[in-house]
């Protein structure tokens, strides 16, 4: 890896925007240094992503690093000393190091099918819409069941960490079914040896107290989805079948302060969409005026994007990640507030997301699924053990390349994003293209991007240290 002189931007050699697009190939080195301003740069490596490191554009023997992590650190404990091209290297290899923890598995639990909303763009093929109780819903024969193939797996595997997402439909719809799942996992799962955690993504139109206790008494992490601000939200989020019906947004919102008047700080979650793009800086102000961040992905419909759609998005998106650049208090990082897709920008990925390996996703019959966005169960934890689940994934040629990413010969594995962006949902991809082994079909809007949202997270960090020197390093934004 080398580093490359402070000079121009990235360029890259890449197919027009179009319906199909082609991986981005870049004719120069993964590890990037660009200047901010005429005082400072930052550095960024593209192959092995593990933060941002801010400097003075000016070699010098003694200086102020802003590391990955977000901390001032001087020189003389463990800065760089002199900025060079060995230095940065050094500075990246040693805080690549990946610290060894306990081995993790997540598990996305639906709970029901049925919803209280239609929103247009679910990818729940089967989903009751507009319903105000669960039809149908995880019974305690199943969570039992379930609970006990994931200990056996987990004991088998050494998996001490498990974190269970409740989902839907409509979770909230569900009480009772997710007030039994943690009930029996509190008998299945030694607490001196397992750490179990637990989440809901909802719609937040259902709050009830019997759901708020839960959710506080065991310290659920909640993420709301919202369509954004409120013209935009109530367009596809309203109680009934007809836009004219009653919209959410009052009431979402109102929900979210409840939950962090109770002490969990609402996490919210944005599709964009060809019908809300235009609200997308709006909606950002709002959340980070109440000190609320979110994630941005982009629609999943099982059709390709136009030219005209992607350079929309684009245009739109690099603006919002510049201004949020400027605006955003700095006592708040710009990447934990402004979630995109499934990047990290601290964390090289062979995969977007770790579906089919670290990630699976079990549906109310039982069903286990590579991800919530499988359409048809793999195996249905009644007859197969989740072991015979992953040996059927690593065996199948639709999922084959999620439980090994190494395998993609296509697009990606060319790709100068490989290990940043590293190809956005594969389901998604699976779902238009009939196979993982192929490019985004939002990949030219992830490409463009990408190198925007770096240096935006750059010029926030930039935005904290130069307070810090005009306020102390131990002074807190």
């Amino acid at each position: 890896m080398s580093c490359d002189a402070p000079v121009l931007p990235l360029r890259f050699v890449q197919r027009g925007l179009s319906a199909d697009p082609g991986p981005f190939l870049a004719d120069q080195p993964s590890c990037r240094v660009e200047p901010l301003d005429n005082n400072y740069s930052y550095a960024f490596d593209y192959s092995s992503p593990h933060g941002i490191l801010l400097f003075p554009t000016t070699a010098a023997p003694h200086v102020l690093l802003a590391s990955h992590r977000g901390a001032y650190l001087p020189s003389n404990s463990s800065g760089l000393g002199t900025v060079d091209e060995e230095n940065i290297n050094k500075f990246f290899q040693e805080n690549s190091a990946k610290k060894i923890g306990l081995l993790s598995q997540d598990y996305w639990v639906h709970v029901t099918d049925s919803c209280n909303l239609g929103c247009f763009y679910c990818y729940i093929p089967e989903i009751e819409k507009f319903r105000n109780d669960a039809s149908d819903f995880m019974s305690h024969e199943t969570a039992e069941l379930v609970l006990q193939r994931v200990f056996e797996d987990a004991t088998s595997r050494g998996v001490r960490r498990l974190h269970f997402k409740f989902a839907g439909g409509e979770p909230s719809l569900a009480i009772e079914s997710i007030r039994a799942f943690c009930l029996l996992a509190d008998r299945v799962f030694d607490p001196l040896v397992y750490h179990v955690s637990f989440g809901m993504i909802t719609n937040g139109v259902t709050l009830p107290k019997q759901l708020i206790d839960i959710l506080v008494t065991r310290q659920f992490n909640v993420s709301f989805s919202i369509d954004g601000v409120e013209r935009y939200h109530d367009r596809s989020r309203h109680r009934g079948a007809t836009k004219s019906n009653e919209g959410t947004w009052q009431t979402v919102i109102d929900n979210a302060n409840v939950l962090q008047a109770n002490g969990i700080a609402p996490f919210f979650l944005h599709t964009l969409t060809t019908a809300n793009i235009e609200g997308v800086a709006e909606l950002q102000s709002f959340l980070s005026g109440r000190n609320w961040n979110f994630r941005i992905s982009l629609m999943r419909l099982n059709n390709r994007p136009s030219g005209d759609q992607k350079e929309r998005f684009i245009n739109v998106l690099a603006e919002l990640f510049e201004k949020t650049a400027n605006e955003l208090p700095l006592k708040t990082r710009f990447e934990r507030h402004l979630q995109f897709a499934e990047w990290n920008i601290r964390r090289k990925k062979t995969m977007a997301c770790g579906s089919g390996r670290n990630y699976l996703a079990v549906d109310a019959k039982g069903g286990l699924s590579s991800c919530q966005m499988a359409a048809t169960p793999v195996a249905n934890l009644a007859t197969a053990t989740i072991g015979d689940a992953r040996q059927t994934l690593t065996n199948s040629e639709a999922t084959k390349y999620l439980v090994n990413p190494g395998l993609r010969t296509a697009g990606c594995s060319a790709c100068f994003f490989k290990h940043t962006c590293a190809g956005g949902c594969p389901q998604h991809t699976a779902n238009v293209y009939s196979t993982i082994n192929h490019v985004s079909p939002w990949c030219e809007v992830y490409g463009s991007l990408y190198p925007i949202y770096v240096k935006a997270a750059a010029t926030h960090l930039y935005r904290r240290l130069k307070f810090m020197q005009n306020h102390g390093k131990n002074q807190s934004p």
